[in-house]
């Protein structure tokens, strides 16, 4: 009897035994999975870091490249200009251009001054804080020389744009031109100290009404003369449309301006400060703002600067 108790207590022992041992293997067995479980992910978390590190490195490797491939072509844009001037030139246009910045810019231009309406830009132009260029006509008036030298002071560019303006003189003949193209140059150097090296023809280079007078080669032969005697001349690559009529209406003057330079790198803005155009004043403070908005800068123009000709003298 006593034996019999005892192995049924002994078996009721291995019974108990062998559960808590089936129970701790079981918890190993789950803490093994769960520190293998969490081995796993901090392999995976390891690898993710590692691959997005690899792929903010390569990002930052090809940012790295297109903004050196920009840089490139910039450089080779301004490098092979020169390149590009005689392609141009090849074309029957004879189209010129030179210069090419880098970054927005914009170069007013008013032609055919000074006159009161000179003053009143002037005005516009201090209380925006930009440069523009001046291609003036001859006057021996103190108010124009008095404006001549503020132009000059308030840092804008001065220009020859002849002193007679009369087409049947400047295009009868090279010497006519010269002449009085030469009568400005020696005026402004009297009255102010400065002989401009840049220049506008009246009509644009390219212009036919000069044929009437000097034939098919009188613009050929004045640009030239330009060229051969250091001075830079500028055409233009937007119109206002201000000198179309007589008086251009303000809101088509700025409409011009603003959807012509919108998809230009580089824009120069033809208009006109005589007396006549009252409209090209009172439309200048809205297109110097919207100017801003399509993110120009305001450049007055110089030699170095960007050039565009409607025709050059091979």
């Amino acid at each position: 009897m006593k034996k019999s108790c005892f192995i049924v207590s002994l078996a009721i022992l291995i019974i108990i035994q062998t559960f808590f041992i089936f129970k701790l293997s079981n918890e190993y067995i789950s803490v093994i999975r769960v520190k293998r479980s969490m081995k796993e992910k901090k392999t995976a978390l390891t690898m993710l870091s590692n691959n997005l590190s690899n792929s903010n490195s390569k990002k930052k490797e090809l940012a790295e490249k297109i903004k050196k491939a920009e840089s490139e072509k910039i450089k080779l844009i301004k490098e092979n200009s020169k390149l590009e001037n005689i392609l141009f030139l090849n074309k029957t246009t004879s189209f010129y251009v030179a210069n090419i910045p880098e970054n927005k810019v914009v170069y007013l231009t008013f032609d055919d001054g000074p006159s009161n309406n000179t003053l009143k830009i002037l005005d516009i132009l201090d209380r925006y804080n930009v440069k523009a260029t001046f291609f003036v006509n001859g006057s021996s008036s103190k108010f124009s020389i008095n404006t001549y030298k503020t132009i000059v002071s308030k840092g804008h560019s001065l220009g020859n744009h002849t002193y007679s303006h009369n087409y049947s003189e400047i295009y009868k003949n090279i010497e006519g031109f010269i002449k009085d193209f030469n009568k400005l140059q020696n005026h402004l150097n009297n009255s102010i100290g400065i002989q401009p090296k840049i220049a506008r023809l009246p009509g644009g280079s390219n212009n036919t009404v000069s044929r009437k007078y000097g034939g098919k080669s009188i613009m050929r032969d004045i640009s030239k003369y330009l060229i051969d005697n250091d001075y830079t001349y500028f055409d233009w690559n937007v119109d206002s449309t201000d000198a179309s009529v007589k008086l251009q209406n303000k809101n088509k003057i700025i409409t011009s301006v603003l959807n012509r330079s919108k998809n230009k790198s580089a824009a120069i803005v033809l208009m006109h400060d005589n007396s006549l155009k009252t409209t090209t004043v009172e439309a200048l403070p809205e297109i110097i703002e919207g100017l801003i908005k399509q993110g120009f800068e305001f450049r007055p123009l110089s030699s170095a600067e960007y050039i565009n000709q409607f025709l050059r003298a091979k």
